[in-house]
């Protein structure tokens, strides 16, 4: 049951991380939804309850082990056994990956299953998170074939076939002492013995029983042996882990399969030098780096019954941060300096200044000095450390803080040009570039520009801005010209045409921007009074009929206009118009009171500010009704 490795069981239980609260264990229980989790995967699988509980039956495990969650409905706040996750496992329906919540091992609240402490800093360690998310890289392939270098050992199951002169399948069990019972053939010892090693061997035993096992072409009784289910190793994994303890890892478990069972270093672990001990002897040391930075897992080796996976705490460890590509906190290995660190962190960014980076050193205790003195900064040219031929190296100390900064925001050989041109933007100054050339490059004047007066804002020695007005008028020729290929555009005048000079910003108006926004008003008797922008030719007709048209009761013999006077030297705000109206500013006449009302007069023209009323019919109201009751022949509504 447990050959799965995605089921790595701690063997000791798992302690209360510091400063976690009764709350967030709570909250991260009930996070976990593990049953409705458990009984997805089951409907995901598309197997009935019938081919669940054959399969489960086949596999050793009791039929109605997984009845609570094949029903229509399951309580998803249910926890699952670590017996129903096993049975998942035999079905190949595991809910998770080691870390997620389907894991056994991750079935305790752990650090990383809790809400993060708020970060002291902007830096992470590099490779922490990928110990921490939830992922399938770390897990060890639990079906096809094993590799040519897989030892067979105690636990391993393995299936013989003979086919030919004779039918038969043995399944064989490897016993504790590292032997398999073949019947007929007896006991053959394989423990530490290859797959290929094994054929070999077989070749002699069954030879002796079955004439026809024999090498070439001329057998006429063949075999083939493979491993049908592979044994668990129990493997410890202690130091700066996470959750250090004794796990049940696959026979093909590797160092990352078991580190990433115990949720893989800590802040204060040493990712450089992952010690592997088996019998007490240091067998490997695993450098993490080696396959973060460049995939390579050379050292990954498998693990055997017992070996020990050691984290040792930290050793020299730097944080790099600025104009890089991977700014974090790493572990540096012995003899790596800050050459090598630039190229863990994935090399310089092209805004990175080569010329200055800056280093944060802890001074030695032999160093410092009284009055706070035990910080330094010291400068480092990269241009001699990271350069093309470079001539310089520089050494690092534990807790060194480097910071690459980038090259000057300021971009040289720029003109901004905004407004009314076809092409507004970004332009690049060319030598003895004027006004007229670069209006003409953004595709020439709007046809309501305002020529009258244009702006250049220039950058002075000084820093400051000094605004100089520019008239458009004489510099239009050369502006609007014939285009490239066409002739050469008229020169403008001297001095006329300004030359400009970098980081100028050009500003051309539109008439558009100084005309104020004007309006009309309309109330009274129409569906939709209120404020309307005023456009050039508008009538009083125009203005009702955006005003949604006359209602029932609007008065159609005269409108009333208040218009602003041509001089207020009088004192007058404003003047009346009495406009006269007729039946047909009624636009849709289906249902409405018939009227008598003048012929159609002239349209009446209005002018900005206008404020239009429609009066209401004087005396107009709807029919009012009456009920009448009591000793008269019709009781009732009348009007």
């Amino acid at each position: 049951a447990l050959a799965s490795p995605r089921f790595m069981v701690a063997q000791q239980p798992p302690t209360r991380p510091p400063g976690v609260t009764d709350q967030q264990i709570q909250q991260a229980i009930q996070q976990r939804g593990l049953g409705g989790l458990v009984a997805s995967r089951i409907r995901e699988s598309g197997m009935t309850p019938d081919q669940i509980r054959a399969r489960l039956q086949s596999a050793g495990y009791s039929q109605n082990i997984l009845d609570a969650y094949l029903g229509a409905e399951v309580d998803t706040t249910q926890r699952p056994t670590q017996d129903v996750l096993r049975a998942l496992a035999a079905l190949g329906l595991e809910p998770g990956e080691p870390g997620e919540p389907g894991d056994t091992a991750s079935l305790a609240v752990t650090p990383d299953t809790l809400p993060a402490p708020p970060a002291t800093s902007g830096l992470q360690l590099f490779g922490l998170d990928v110990f921490r998310r939830s992922t399938t890289q770390f897990t060890a392939a639990t079906s096809g074939p094993v590799d040519p270098d897989y030892r067979l050992g105690a636990g391993d199951e393995l299936v013989l076939i003979l086919t030919g002169d004779v039918e038969l399948a043995h399944q064989l069990n490897v016993t504790r002492e590292g032997f398999v019972v073949i019947p007929q053939v007896g006991q053959i010892f394989v423990a530490n013995l290859t797959l290929e090693q094994l054929r070999s061997l077989l070749f002699t035993r069954l030879g002796r029983v079955y004439s026809g096992v024999r090498r070439g072409e001329g057998a006429t009784t063949r075999f083939e042996i493979t491993v049908s289910r592979l044994r668990v190793n129990q493997i410890f994994v202690n130091g700066e882990v996470v959750r250090p303890g004794a796990y049940a890892v696959s026979a093909i478990g590797t160092v990352m399969n078991a580190l990433y069972a115990a949720g893989g270093p800590t802040e204060r672990g040493n990712f450089r030098a992952v010690r592997i001990l088996r019998r007490g002897q240091l067998v490997r040391t695993l450098d993490l780096y080696d396959y973060l930075l460049g995939g390579n897992t050379r050292d990954d080796i498998r693990l055997e019954q017992g070996d020990v996976v050691f984290v040792p705490p930290r050793g020299r460890r730097v944080s790099i941060e600025g104009s890089v590509v991977r700014p974090a906190i790493y572990d540096l290995a012995q003899g790596q300096d800050l050459r090598e660190l630039i190229e863990m962190s994935g090399g310089l960014l092209p805004e990175a200044y080569t010329g200055r980076a800056q280093v944060e050193r802890i001074l030695p205790p032999d160093q410092r000095q009284p009055g706070g003195r035990d910080r330094t900064v010291i400068d480092v040219d990269l241009g001699t450390i990271v350069g093309a031929h470079p001539t310089a190296r520089f050494a690092l100390e534990p807790d060194d803080r480097i910071a690459v900064t980038g090259v000057a925001v300021l971009i040289r050989d720029r003109l901004v040009l905004r407004g009314n041109v076809w092409r507004p933007g970004d332009y690049q100054l060319e030598p003895g570039m004027r006004l007229s050339r670069l209006i003409r490059a953004a595709g020439g004047l709007k046809t309501d520009t305002y020529i009258g007066r244009a702006h250049i804002l220039r950058l002075m020695p000084d820093s400051t801005r000094r605004l100089i007005p520019v008239d458009l008028g004489p510099i239009a020729g050369a502006i609007d010209g014939p285009g490239p290929g066409a002739g050469s555009p008229s020169p403008a005048a001297p001095g006329t045409d300004p030359e400009l000079q970098e980081f100028d910003e050009i500003t051309v108006y539109s008439l558009t921007d100084f005309r104020p926004t004007r309006q009309i008003a309309v109330y009274g008797n129409v569906n939709r009074p209120g404020l309307y922008d005023f456009n050039d030719s508008m009538t009083l007709r125009d203005a009702v009929i955006r005003a949604g048209g006359l209602r029932d009761d609007a008065y159609l013999l005269e409108a009333e206009i208040a218009r602003i006077p041509e001089t207020r030297l009088g004192g007058e705000l404003a003047t009346i118009q009495r406009v006269p109206l007729d039946s047909t500013y009624v636009v849709d006449p289906t249902g409405y009171l018939r009227r008598e009302t003048p012929a159609r007069g002239a349209e009446h023209r209005l002018q900005p500010y206008d404020n239009v009323f429609i009066r209401r019919v004087p005396g107009f109201e709807l029919q009012r009704n009456v009920v009448l009751s009591g000793e008269v022949r019709f009781p009732g509504r009348y009007t």
